[in-house]
């Protein structure tokens, strides 16, 4: 008896498009992106987008966010944790703490 093929030939699967975690194609063309909550235990909806792409680096921050750097993810890493932060906000006006006004010096 002859081996088998393996399912689907190297010319289809050129022809698949890529697949990305978390991210699905919707019949009309665009791509749908969402995530599960690791303590609500719901999915939670990240957008409709016009490429695979984007819909994969949405879901990339998403689970970036709930799961920390240990998170699987569709591309590396941006960087250190830092680089997750939310920027340093800054009021648009000074602040008053109520200090008592610094001692004179003679």
């Amino acid at each position: 008896m002859a081996p088998r093929a393996a399912k689907g030939s190297e010319a289809e699967r050129e022809l698949k498009e890529e697949r990305f975690r978390g991210v699905r194609k919707r019949p009309w063309g665009r791509y749908a992106a969402e995530i599960r909550d690791p303590v609500k235990k719901t999915r939670v909806w990240l957008g409709t987008f016009n490429s695979a792409e984007e819909a994969a680096r949405a879901y990339d921050a998403a689970a970036l966010r709930f799961r920390g750097l240990g998170a699987k993810t569709n591309f590396p890493s941006p960087g250190p944790p830092h680089a997750l932060a939310a920027p340093p906000t800054r009021l648009p006006f000074d602040v008053d703490l109520n200090l008592p006004p610094p001692p004179e010096v003679a």
